[in-house]
């Protein structure tokens, strides 16, 4: 069954790859790449402030006794997310690497790893819905892009809003006990052993009613994360030499991000990437080339930041080894 769902979802992203680069067409696009040159080592350099964001909204999804220091988790998160970049149900594969490694390497429990990846994964999705809702009020309060393109954006909101409603009813009544099989079986000989399962759901369950500053913290720096992710489009349609407002650029990244979440079972979000910034530029009237080659650009991102965490896993792997 899994390898179907994967090589189903495979497919669906080759074709929306193919889709958009025979939209678009090959010398068009390459016209808009020819303008990025040296640009490209800011762009991939400016990742550093989204991650570095995103890693102290992890910080603040510790009771403020048990949290690793920033440096830790800024490279434990580098290897957990490279995971997740190459892995089906993206967002959720390299999440039980970060607690694995946060216990092998910087001595954090398998208790408080666990519980922080959840709540900080939350803290992430809800930071997206306040994004995306602000996107969506500026396309009505600016007249920003099309009436389909709201429609289809304010449908993927309500049912990632109802996703994110069911996804906290479960860590109410226990998420952990749920998820532990599965978890166990994606660490193999990683697992840990003496976790329990019902320590994990107590410590979520104490952390939402005894750490509410911390938890609005998490929230506020994932969500500036995401306002990150739009000076970054704003600076590579800058390099491409599209004239857009900030304004344009908060819609553009998402309803963008609104539609990769909706393809998150495809490895690597291959084709829904490319794909879902055409439908955005489709919608907003913006140039279709310019806006495949910042989807390159970014897919060129997105390699060398997975690809360097990749190094810092194995880096980990080999100092347990030496142990």
């Amino acid at each position: 069954m899994n390898r179907w769902l994967r090589g189903a979802a495979v497919l669906v992203g080759v074709g929306l790859l193919t889709w958009a680069v025979t939209a678009v067409g090959w010398p068009a696009l390459w016209q808009s790449l020819r303008r990025v040159g040296w640009w490209v080592v800011p762009i991939v350099g400016f990742y550093l402030v989204i991650f570095g964001l995103d890693t102290w909204g992890w910080h603040y999804a510790f009771s403020t006794s048990r949290a690793a220091s920033w440096r830790s988790l800024f490279l434990t998160r580098m290897a957990g997310e490279a995971v997740n970049y190459v892995t089906p149900f993206a967002w959720i594969g390299g999440e039980p690497v970060k607690a694995y490694l946060l216990k092998r390497g910087h001595g954090v429990s398998m208790t408080d790893g666990m519980s922080s990846v959840v709540i900080a994964k939350t803290a992430l999705v809800i930071g997206l819905l306040f994004f995306a809702l602000c996107g969506l009020g500026l396309v009505w309060w600016r007249g920003i892009g099309s009436a389909s393109l709201a429609q289809v954006s304010r449908t993927v909101l309500v049912v990632l809003m109802l996703l994110v409603g069911v996804f906290l009813a479960v860590q109410h009544h226990g998420i952990f006990r749920r998820l532990a099989p599965w978890a166990s079986k994606v660490l193999g000989s990683m697992a840990p052993d003496g976790v329990q399962a019902h320590e994990v759901d107590s410590a979520i369950r104490q952390f939402y009613r005894s750490q509410r500053g911390r938890l609005a913290l998490s929230v506020g720096f994932h969500f500036l994360g995401w306002v990150a992710g739009a000076l970054e489009v704003w600076l590579i349609l800058y390099v491409l030499g599209l004239p857009v407002t900030l304004a344009q650029c908060w819609v553009i990244e998402s309803l963008w991000q609104l539609l990769k979440a909706g393809a998150f079972l495809i490895p690597a979000g291959v084709g829904a990437q490319e794909g879902g910034i055409l439908l955005v530029f489709l919608g907003l009237g913006l140039s279709l080339p310019i806006g495949l080659a910042m989807a390159v650009v970014r897919r060129l991102r997105e390699f060398v930041w997975p690809a360097a965490g990749l190094v810092v896993w194995s880096r980990y792997e080999y100092g347990f080894t030496r142990e």
